[in-house]
C-alpha cells in the first residue's frame, strides 16, 4: 500500500522494493542491486536496474527513490506518500 492506494508489484519489483525498504536511507550501488536482485551472474552492462527503479518510482512516487549521482540509489527513510 502506498498511502491508501494498493500497489501491485511483479516478483522482481517486489524484490527490489524489499531491498530498498530494508536498506532505507542507505545508498545501494548498481552492482549491489544487480547482485542481490538479479543474482551474481547478471549482466552488468544491462540497464535493467534503471528500468526497474523507474517502475518503482512510477508506483511509489518519483521522490521516494533518490539517485545519488555516481554512487547509486537510495530510498528515502520517510518518503512522501502520494
Amino acid at each position: 500500500m502506498v498511502g491508501d492506494r494498493r500497489v501491485d508489484l511483479s516478483a522482481r519489483e517486489f524484490m527490489l522494493a524489499e531491498l530498498f525498504v530494508t536498506h532505507a536511507g542507505t545508498v545501494l550501488s548498481r552492482d549491489q542491486i544487480l547482485e542481490r536482485v538479479w543474482g551474481p551472474d547478471s549482466d552488468g552492462r544491462s540497464n535493467v536496474v534503471e528500468v526497474y527503479v523507474r517502475y518503482l518510482r512510477q508506483k511509489f512516487g518519483a521522490e521516494s527513490i533518490e539517485t545519488v549521482r555516481g554512487l547509486g540509489y537510495r530510498m528515502l527513510q520517510d518518503p512522501p506518500v502520494g
